[in-house]
């Protein structure tokens, strides 16, 4: 995220126009159940957003999520999901609530 930051530079060194990189941690969260944001149609108003899961009987259903923290990647899923649901990653315009998949399962892992 690009962002404008106004310091205090009593000794001059910053020059107006520079550039820094920063790496920002806001919060730290352990042993969350977190998924791809790719997977989540986020609701701008709030902090829900919606996934489609294959269920047990491969069935697709859209389940509302509660969103916590994101990564770059992940966004953490603080309700409405539970560890070793079947979320679906891509394809998923093409997908209907109640029709049946054949899904390809990939395990991510927290660095992805």
């Amino acid at each position: 995220m690009d962002t404008e930051v106004d310091v205090p530079n009593p000794n001059l060194l910053l020059i107006p126009g520079m550039y820094a990189q920063v790496n920002l941690t806001l919060d730290n969260r352990h042993a969350v159940v977190a998924i791809p944001v790719m997977a989540v149609d986020i609701d701008a108003e709030s902090s829900h957003g919606r996934v489609m899961i294959v269920t047990p009987n491969d069935r697709v259903e859209v389940r509302k999520i509660e969103l916590g923290i994101e990564t770059a990647n992940l966004v953490e899923v603080r309700s409405g999901l539970n560890e070793g649901d079947r979320v679906v990653l891509s394809g998923r315009s093409g997908l209907q609530p109640g029709g049946e998949v054949r899904p390809k399962v990939t395990t991510l892992t927290a660095s992805q």
